[in-house]
This record gives structure tokens, C-alpha cells and sequence, in this order.
């Protein structure tokens, strides 16, 4: 994709506690064991969710759920961002899964960012910006 036609999308991320049976969860945040991308486009919710050994690509009618809380219910954690992923390069090496989906979606790139709690906390910090929106042109510039 052209860096000119790249568009800035918003994503829902959704941290959920998760009933997985694996491993790796007696080390997770109990609050924080998955995370899936969710967003609307028009009358329909586009959900991109990696559980298990799966990757799911679901689409509900917003008619069904007009709140995003109504398919999430209230023990999910939402953080809305904005990003544009074409303008973002991916390395190739990574661990599949639920993390690195959502941050191949929003085109994050921080390596050492790979639970959902990582996530959320990098997300949410003030101070640390993992998704960087395009520079604008100023005014001055564009008038010359």
C-alpha cells in the first residue's frame, strides 16, 4: 500500500481473563490472558482473534450487538487505538500468538511486548508511545 492511501484505523483491543487450558497461563495476569482486536465497519463488527491454535477472522451485525460491551460483556478490558498499519515495517521473528496478532494489526513493533498485561501497560503508559501516527506536512510547507 502506497504511504499516501494509508488510512488511520481505529481498533478495539479487548483484554479478557481467559478459560484456555495452556501452560504458560499460571504465569499470565489473571485479568489479562488474552486479547483479541475488534472494529466496526459500517452495519458490521469485524473481530480478529487468534485463541488456541486458530486464527479467526469473525464478522457480527452491529444490529445483534450495538454495544461493543453487549459482545464483550463486563469483565473485558477495552483500549481504543488509532494506527496506521501500512506505514509500520514487521520483523519476522516472533512467538504466534494472541499479542502478536493484535500488534501485526496496529503495526507495533516492540519485540520484548509479549503477554496481553505487556500490552495493555504499553498501551495505556503516558509516557511510552508504541504507535506512532504519520507527521503532517505544516502549513508553511505545504503552501511553498
Amino acid at each position: 500500500m502506497n504511504k499516501r492511501h494509508a488510512r488511520e484505523v481505529e481498533w478495539s483491543l479487548v483484554f479478557t481473563p481467559s478459560e484456555y487450558k495452556h501452560w504458560s497461563m499460571r504465569w499470565l495476569h489473571p485479568e489479562f490472558r488474552h486479547v483479541y482486536a475488534i472494529r466496526q465497519e459500517g452495519d458490521y463488527w469485524l473481530k480478529v482473534d487468534s485463541g488456541g491454535n486458530l486464527l479467526s477472522t469473525i464478522i457480527l451485525t452491529v444490529e445483534d450487538y450495538p454495544m461493543l460491551r453487549d459482545y464483550t460483556g463486563q469483565k473485558a478490558t477495552i483500549v481504543n487505538v488509532r494506527s496506521v498499519p501500512a506505514l509500520a515495517h514487521r520483523g519476522g521473528l516472533c512467538y504466534f500468538n494472541c499479542v502478536e496478532v493484535c500488534k501485526a494489526l496496529l503495526g507495533i513493533k516492540s519485540f520484548l511486548t509479549f503477554t496481553p498485561y505487556q500490552l495493555f501497560r504499553s498501551l495505556t503508559h503516558e509516557r511510552n508511545v508504541l504507535i506512532k501516527k504519520p507527521k503532517q506536512k505544516s502549513a508553511r510547507a505545504a503552501t511553498s
